[in-house]
């Protein structure tokens, strides 16, 4: 069962990595296409900053740091859990 999940986990992880590359070209072709587009950033209840729509949507940085997380557990997933439980040899006299 534990192999099991691991397998099922590894390609799930594997699947995850790929989309968030997908959204992360998404959003640096429409960061592209909207860079002059300004709109205002509302900081603070008091007053508006402008600000420009590229810098107020998901930051391509941030969808790279979650790869890489997901880039960790698939070390730690890769380990195999067969034998884990099994007793030290003892030579049979």
């Amino acid at each position: 069962m534990a192999l099991d999940l691991r397998l099922y986990l590894r390609d799930e992880v594997q699947t995850i990595r790929s989309l968030l590359r997908t959204v992360e070209g998404a959003l640096l072709e429409r960061s592209e296409e909207h860079l002059g587009v300004i709109m205002p950033g509302y900081t603070t209840p008091a007053g508006t900053a402008c600000s420009s729509l590229t810098t107020s949507w998901p930051n391509a940085q941030m969808l790279e740091r979650d790869r890489a997380r997901f880039r960790d557990l698939l070390g730690r997933i890769n380990v195999l859990p067969l034998g884990s439980c099994a007793s030290p040899a003892r030579p049979c006299y």
